[in-house]
């Protein structure tokens, strides 16, 4: 059938040619991204899988930057903590070698003593510097918070002293500060008029003081001093120049720097930091540039300001210094006026949980505020002790007697009472470990460690010396102590003489029990936040979190059951010339101390980061091959498919020509009739 309006041939090869340039096209696009999906329609479902995969790898990828930058926090960290060890390392040095007085001069200890002091000084300095973008490290701002836990921590209100005299008309000559301090003094008033005498009154808490004309300093300081009204509300002293004084209206004696109040607060509890002064001076550099030193004998921490430092640079100052925390209570915002005077800090409680050189490793709160934590004493930890009921000797012994640290051998005559063997072993307890008490008549030799790491033993080399350890019937030579044994939430924990050690999943922490807990006995307290928080994974949940704890590494802080690093410090009670056992005590506290922060910081680097980077990077090969698997183009068949796709156009566009051409023959037809 030949027909011209409708040509059937040429809309097929049309349609075919159509759906030929389609596949073409559709080579041409992903030959050239290399994506075998590009839009939904391509492959809807394919698509789906992609971009949820593609999700998936982003997360993993910043969880492997977070890993990443984690290790770098921690290295930065462990490099500091290096040269703290380094310098601890030093300090034993000097400090063995100042215990050998019989070789040393007191001026050779004095040079040690001051390297001592510069090694101090570099560790708080380490301390307060080691930082990672701006996140200080070392200082204590990791660590975390907790409350019902460490002893209460001695305080104060700094307040009611202000200098007065820079109102006097300009002239300065007299200083004034309240007798009470804290707010009570914010309610004082002084006016200074001229009159025939010189004379004080008091009305209220309002003071006048009346000089006469040309009056100077020493005029005014005699009137506070003589009238015992104005003396119980204030006291005088002396500034210079001592000029005359002109007449003022009255001036409030307002609480604190600049007429603001800030609480002082010592940064570790125990009532050793009760009676610790903060005294204020004039002087100094200019604002800003406010000093402290602090003096371990007295335990008084001194501020220089100057006469327009503010509250918050003192707050600042002090805060710097490292033993001390300052808080601004309230501000009247008056502007700046130099405060001197003394605040004696008190109030410090014994915590009644007995725990000491608690350290909260790691701790997971999960969608919790705070983690409440309750420690179960099943059985406390003792010493190693054996008893001795013979009284005095009836024929002389050679005894040997022994623990954790050495043995010694005492020669004892006939007739040595059991006094004088108590004093014989005590006064070489440092070199055994063993300790000597007196009891009802009975002596016992106790270990001076707790645990199964400490031991007693008295043997008797000649002569009869019986001892028993209370338990066995028998009589016995040597006497082990027993570790605590406790449980922590629930969970059993590690127990090492008085240590105590947990590690899970949810909460890592180790402290120190004190003595006085007993079997059965219950401890809580809280953790309420804090620690270095890190991202590891791709979903913000917190089983992909790590909760760490960085401990501050200041001479402030450092320390455990021999006394704080601090007390190295000149003039401190462990200092080279005062107690160089004490402070050998101190320093093998704090190697171990900071030993073991790194080893923890190491196990973290290790088992948590370096493992979570090769698990995260892992995970993100397969999961970017099944996202490639997915979306990316196959180049041979692609090219197969293009290859095909330009040969049916070709072949699609000659059938379309020969179609289009077919009803040219009804013109042959037309010229034949």
């Amino acid at each position: 059938m030949t027909r011209i309006n409708t040509n059937i041939s040429s809309l097929v090869a049309q349609t075919n040619l159509s759906r030929s340039n389609d596949q073409l096209q559709q080579a041409l696009t992903r030959l050239s991204t290399g994506l075998r999906i590009n839009t939904g329609k391509d492959d809807p479902a394919g698509l789906i899988a992609s971009e949820n995969l593609r999700s998936d790898i982003n997360g993993v990828q910043v969880g492997i930057s977070n890993s990443q930058r984690a290790n770098q926090i921690i290295a930065t960290a462990d490099s500091a903590l290096g040269q703290v060890s380094s310098l601890l390392n030093d300090l034993r040095g000097l400090v063995a070698e100042a215990a050998n007085t019989g070789a040393m001069s007191d001026a050779q200890i004095q040079a040690n003593q001051l390297q001592v002091d510069s090694s101090l000084s570099a560790i708080d300095r380490i301390a307060q510097t080691t930082s990672f973008q701006g996140r200080k490290l070392l200082d204590g701002s990791l660590d975390f918070i907790t409350s019902g836990i460490v002893d209460g921590k001695a305080s104060k209100t700094v307040g009611a002293v202000v200098d007065v005299a820079a109102s006097l008309a300009g002239q300065s000559g007299v200083d004034f500060a309240a007798v009470a301090k804290g707010t009570v003094g914010n309610a004082v008033t002084i006016a200074i008029a001229t009159g025939a005498a010189n004379t004080g009154s008091v009305v209220g808490s309002a003071i006048t003081i009346t000089v006469t004309t040309g009056a100077t300093a020493a005029d005014i300081l005699n009137v506070v001093s003589a009238t015992a009204a104005v003396n119980a509300l204030v006291t005088a002293s002396s500034l210079t120049p001592a000029t005359a004084v002109s007449n003022v209206a009255a001036t409030n004696l307002a609480g604190g720097i600049d007429g603001s109040e800030f609480v002082v607060t010592a940064n570790s509890g125990g009532t050793s930091w009760n009676g610790a002064q903060i005294v204020i001076t004039s002087g100094g550099a200019a604002p800003g540039g406010e000093t402290t030193a602090y003096n371990t004998t007295t335990n008084v921490l001194t501020v220089t300001a100057t006469s327009t430092s503010t509250a918050s640079q003192i707050i600042t100052a002090i805060n710097n210094d490292g033993h001390f925390t300052a808080t601004l209570l309230n501000s009247n915002g008056s502007g700046t006026a130099v405060a001197t005077g003394t605040s004696t800090l008190g109030g410090a409680t014994l915590s009644p949980t007995k725990l000491s050189n608690l350290r909260i490793n790691q701790a997971n709160f999960g969608t919790a505020s705070s983690i409440p934590v309750q420690i179960d004493v099943d059985t406390q930890a003792t010493q190693g002790s054996l008893t001795y009921s013979g009284g005095t000797l009836a024929a002389a012994v050679v005894l040997e007697v022994g623990g954790d640290k050495g043995f010694n051998t005492f020669n004892f005559g006939s007739g040595t009472s059991i006094n004088q063997i108590r004093d014989a072993v005590n006064q070489l307890s440092d070199a055994t470990g063993v300790t000597a008490t007196i009891s009802a008549g009975n002596l016992t030799l106790a270990s001076t460690d707790y645990g199964s790491a400490g031991f007693v033993s008295a043997k008797a080399l000649t002569g009869t010396f019986t001892t028993t350890d209370g338990v066995t019937p028998t009589a016995i030579t040597r006497a082990t102590g027993t570790d605590i044994a406790l449980r922590i939430n629930g969970l059993k924990a590690t127990g090492a003489g008085l240590n105590a050690t947990l590690n899970s999943s949810t909460l890592s922490l180790s402290f120190t029990a004190d003595k006085s807990l007993v079997n059965g006995e219950t401890v809580t307290f809280s953790i309420d936040g804090g620690g270095a928080k890190f991202q590891l994974g791709p979903d913000v949940v917190s089983s992909q979190q790590a909760r760490l704890g960085i401990q501050s590494v200041s001479t402030a802080q450092l320390g455990g059951l021999n006394g704080k690093l601090f007390e190295l410090f000149s003039g401190g009670t462990k200092a080279l010339a005062t107690d160089a056992g004490g402070a050998s005590g101190v320093v093998n506290d704090v190697i171990t101390a900071i030993t073991t922060l790194r080893g923890r910081l190491g196990a973290f680097q290790k088992t948590t980061l370096d493992t979570n980077i090769a698990t995260l990077t892992d995970t993100m090969s397969n999961l970017t091959d099944a996202q490639s698997t997915i979306r990316d183009a196959d180049f041979a068949a692609e090219s197969a498919n293009l290859t095909r796709a330009q040969i049916l156009v070709q072949a699609g566009t000659q059938v379309l020509q020969i179609s289009n051409q077919r009803p040219q023959a009804i013109l042959a037809l037309l010229r034949q009739g």
